[in-house]
C-alpha cells in the first residue's frame, strides 16, 4: 500500500482536477465558437495561449520552413527501432482491442512484461529491455499480483527489476488516478513519463482512464493531440480498448485509430468440443491496422493460454482441428459450415486435407 506522504504532490494535483477540467472544456467550446468568425481572432488566440495550443497561421505568426523532398530523401536517418517487433515501433502509438472477458488485459500485461525484459511473447520479440509503466484503471491489486506472478513464472525474473512499474487505483484508496482526457491529467502523466524516464506506457483501458464519449470525434481530438505530443517526446504508447457490439470492430468513432501505427484485435475462438472443466483461452490474434509491416508478419494466428502457459499455432491448423472434431461428432458438411459461418466448399477442402494428413480414414472414422 502506498503511504500518504508518497503521494502528497499527487493529492494536491488531483484536488483541482474537476474545476480545471470544467474550465478547460468551457474555454475550448468558447474558442470553437469564436473560430467561426474572423473578427474574433484575437480573443480565440488568447484562449489558445491559456490552453497551451501553438497554432500555425495568422498574419503575425512566423512561417515555418517547408521541407525539400529530394534533400530530405538523401538524409542519413536512423532505421526504425522497435520496442516489440514487428508491430510496436519506438515512438509508436498502438492499440490492443478485444471484447469484454476475452483476455485483453492478460494479453497486454504479458506484452508489457516482455518489453520490460527485452524478451519475447508469442510471435513477437523485443530487441532491448525498456522501462515500462502499466496504468491499470480497474483491476483488483490481488488479481494483478496473481497474474503477474504467473507471468514471471513463464517469462522469468526481470533482468532489470526497475524496468516495470504500474499504477492501479486499488492501491491508492485516498486518491483518484488522473484521467487522460483533460489537461490536468495529461500534464501530470507527461511530467511523470519524462521525469521517471519511462520508454513505454500502457493505458488499460480507455474506458476507465478517459471520461469521454467514445463516439464523439471532438471528444477524442484532445486525447489524440496529447498522444502525438508524447510521441514527439520519444514515448511509446499502447492503449487497451473494447470492441463494440460487433466483436471484430473497435468501439467508438472511426477517428480513434487515425494516428495509430498498429492495432491488434483479439477475438475469442469458441471450442464446443473441450471439457468444460478445462480452463483455456483460445484467441485469434489479428491486425486491424498495420502501418509499417505486411505479408507474413501481418498474418493472423491463434494464441492458446492453458496451465499458465501460452502457445501459438496457425489459424488454418486450428480450423482444421475444429472441422475434424465436428465431423467426428456426426455433423454434416452443411451443418459444420452453418455453425462456423463459412462456405461448404471451405469445409470440403479442410476435410479433404484432414484425410490427406491421416486425421480421417477413408471410411470416415478417426484414425
Amino acid at each position: 500500500m502506498k503511504k500518504d506522504n508518497d503521494s502528497i504532490t499527487f493529492s494536491n494535483f488531483l484536488s483541482n482536477m474537476p474545476h480545471k477540467k470544467e474550465q478547460y472544456e468551457k474555454e475550448l467550446e468558447e474558442k470553437k465558437r469564436l473560430d467561426l468568425k474572423e473578427e474574433n481572432y484575437d480573443k480565440a488566440k488568447e484562449i489558445e495561449q491559456k490552453l497551451n495550443i501553438i497554432p500555425l497561421g495568422g498574419s503575425d505568426e512566423p512561417l515555418i520552413d517547408t521541407l525539400e523532398l529530394m534533400k530530405f530523401s538523401k538524409e542519413n536517418l536512423p532505421n526504425i527501432v522497435f520496442a516489440m517487433e514487428p508491430w510496436l515501433p519506438i515512438k509508436g502509438i498502438s492499440w490492443i482491442i478485444a471484447a469484454r472477458g476475452v483476455g485483453k488485459s492478460l494479453f497486454s500485461m504479458n506484452i508489457a512484461y516482455a518489453i520490460a525484459n527485452g524478451g519475447s511473447f508469442l510471435k513477437f520479440t523485443c530487441p532491448l529491455p525498456r522501462r515500462v509503466l502499466y496504468i491499470d484503471g480497474e483491476m483488483s491489486h490481488l488479481l494483478l499480483q496473481k497474474r503477474f506472478r504467473e507471468i514471471i513464472r513463464e517469462q522469468g525474473e526481470l533482468i532489470f527489476p526497475d524496468n516495470f512499474h504500474f499504477y492501479t487505483p486499488d492501491l491508492y484508496p485516498n486518491h483518484k488516478l488522473p484521467k487522460i482526457c483533460n489537461p490536468c491529467g495529461q500534464n501530470y502523466y507527461t511530467r511523470l513519463f519524462v521525469e521517471k524516464n519511462f520508454d513505454v506506457v500502457v493505458f488499460d483501458n480507455l474506458a476507465t482512464l478517459a471520461q469521454i464519449d467514445e463516439n464523439n470525434a471532438n471528444d477524442w481530438y484532445p486525447v489524440q493531440e496529447w498522444l502525438l505530443k508524447l510521441r514527439s517526446l520519444g514515448k511509446t504508447i499502447i492503449i487497451v480498448h473494447h470492441t463494440g457490439k460487433n466483436k471484430r470492430e473497435y468501439r467508438g468513432t472511426s477517428r480513434l485509430l487515425d494516428a495509430a501505427d498498429s492495432a491488434i484485435l483479439l477475438t475469442d475462438i469458441q471450442d464446443d468440443t473441450k471439457d468444460k472443466t478445462d480452463y483455456r483461452k483460445r484467441l485469434e490474434v489479428s491486425f486491424d491496422k498495420n502501418r509499417n509491416f505486411y505479408g507474413k508478419e501481418a498474418e493472423s494466428f491463434e494464441a492458446i493460454f492453458h496451465d499458465e502457459k501460452w502457445t501459438v499455432q496457425e489459424i488454418e491448423v486450428s480450423e482444421l482441428q475444429i472441422v475434424v472434431d465436428k465431423y467426428h461428432s456426426n455433423m454434416s458438411q452443411r451443418e459444420i459450415a452453418n455453425e462456423l459461418k463459412c462456405s461448404q466448399s471451405k469445409v470440403f477442402k479442410l476435410l479433404k486435407k484432414a484425410k490427406s494428413l491421416g486425421f480421417i480414414r477413408d471410411d470416415g472414422q478417426k484414425k
